[in-house]
Order: structure tokens, then C-alpha cells, then sequence
């Protein structure tokens, strides 16, 4: 069996993609491999209301930081225990970023949760999920919520 060494979750921190949590702590702490656990943000508020400065400069610092923030948050209540995570948050198209970051540190599995969306949903928005193992070149386990079985 092959060793993990490197271990990639990503969140958009919704109740779906917590899915994922359970079997990456079981994962990183079976194999004791590093976790990168990655937010992207895609898309930019409209109207930042809490700063008057507009500036696309201070919108884009404004959502890292949030992002920062809600991604500490995440780490420290839902993956309790376990030791050296690296949070990583990226701003771009979700699946193009992950599949980058999993590249560039040579991760040895990525792991996210699908949303489960089929038919119209599913053709109108795409799916991070599918797009990653698509273009991953390692491989990707994917967690299908359980409330989606």
C-alpha cells in the first residue's frame, strides 16, 4: 500500500463539504502525513459594506482576510487534534487552484466532499469535485455527504 506523505482537503466551508473531515482526520493520522487544507475563493462581493474603500485592491485583501479567518476557525473546530495543519487559501477557479497547489507540493491525495447537484444544477454550475479528479494527477477522494445518499 502506498504511503501518504502530503494529504490535501479543501473546503468552501459549508455543511456539504464538511463531509470530507472525518475521513482526512482518519487518513492524516493513520498515515501521520503533513494536511494542506485549501479554500478558494471564486467570486468577489459585489459590495463590500463593511469598508468604505472600494478599491478592487482592498475588496480582494478584505476577502483573504476573511477567508483567513473563517478557514482558522474551520481548522481549529473541525479538525481538533490533529497537529501542523497548513491552511492555504487561494483566490481563482476552484478546481483549477487545487489541482495547482496539489501539483506544486507534490500532495499524495486530495480529498473533498461533492454537493451532490445532478441534472440542471449540475449542468449549470459544473462540479468542482468532478473537475478536480478530471484534471488531478494524483488521486482524489471524493465524499459524497451522507444526507446525499
Amino acid at each position: 500500500m502506498k504511503t501518504m506523505k502530503k494529504i490535501l482537503m479543501s473546503t468552501d466551508f459549508s455543511e456539504l463539504s464538511s463531509a470530507a473531515v472525518e475521513y482526512t482526520k482518519s487518513l492524516t493520522a493513520r498515515y501521520r502525513a503533513k494536511l494542506f487544507v485549501i479554500h478558494v475563493i471564486d467570486d468577489l462581493p459585489a459590495l463590500p459594506m463593511h469598508t468604505t474603500d472600494l478599491t478592487s485592491d482592498r475588496v480582494v485583501e478584505d476577502a483573504q482576510l476573511r477567508a483567513k479567518k473563517e478557514l482558522k476557525t474551520f481548522i481549529a473546530s473541525r479538525l481538533k487534534g490533529l497537529k501542523g495543519v497548513t491552511q492555504v487559501v487561494r483566490m481563482g477557479e476552484p478546481d483549477k487552484e487545487i489541482v495547482g497547489f496539489a501539483n506544486k507540493q507534490k500532495v499524495d491525495l486530495i480529498v473533498l466532499a461533492t454537493h451532490g447537484r445532478t441534472g440542471l444544477a449540475h449542468a449549470l454550475l459544473g462540479s468542482v469535485a468532478e473537475k478536480v479528479v478530471r484534471h488531478s494527477t494524483v488521486p482524489v477522494l471524493t465524499i459524497k455527504p451522507a444526507n446525499m445518499q
